[in-house]
């Protein structure tokens, strides 16, 4: 864990204040915004979850779902649920009061980032390896909008990551040469019925 400050001539300082070991090398981490509880994956079926101590924080319990290694996680903006994108194309989410998970995603494909949206949205998007991007109603997790990145590319794209706007209006999707943008159909989030997701 890492403190940062500014020190007495205005410059940035950062130290070590605890340390977290793990017997897999990790990949992603992730830290729920009102309870600080931590999950991170890594070269491992399996998912740490982490609460905070005195002392840093203590591993709490794991959760395993995934045949292959977990690439990305996210919390959704309540610190209740969690999502894991894994190696073998299984995006789970688990609500963290429980050891089952609340919904299995899948793809043909390595799925690689997944986030949750900022409220209210209630969306989760994650991307597979190469060209797609799923879009998920966290209402109902069936409801799925499966949007290929740069649809009029016949080659296929590798996708490095994406991120929500801040009010979630916008998808930033970056790829091996540029960073796409896909609008979110806000309105049709907010009221009912709804439409498409994005």
């Amino acid at each position: 864990m890492v403190m940062t400050g500014i020190d007495q001539h205005g410059e940035l300082q950062m130290s070590e204040s605890s340390s977290l070991y793990c017997s897999v090398s990790i990949n992603h981490c992730a830290i729920s915004e009102k309870e600080r509880t931590l999950v991170y994956v890594g070269d491992s079926e399996e998912v740490f979850v982490c609460r905070p101590s005195p002392t840093g924080y203590r591993q709490c319990c794991t959760f395993r779902e995934a045949t292959d290694a977990g690439m990305s996680c996210d919390w959704n903006s309540t610190g209740t649920s969690f999502a894991v994108a894994s190696q073998d194309g299984l995006v789970c989410v688990w609500d963290r009061r429980h050891k089952r998970p609340v919904a299995r995603l899948t793809t043909p494909s390595a799925a690689r980032c997944v986030k949750f949206s900022p409220d209210p949205l209630d969306l989760l998007a994650f991307t597979e390896h190469r060209n797609y991007l799923h879009l998920v109603d966290c209402r109902m997790w069936e409801n799925r909008q499966i949007i290929k990145v740069r649809d009029d590319m016949h080659e296929d794209i590798d996708i490095c990551g994406f991120d929500f706007s801040p009010c979630g209006s916008r998808l930033y999707v970056g790829t091996e040469d540029s960073i796409d943008v896909l609008e979110i159909n806000r309105e049709s989030r907010t009221s009912f019925p709804y439409s498409k997701l994005a």
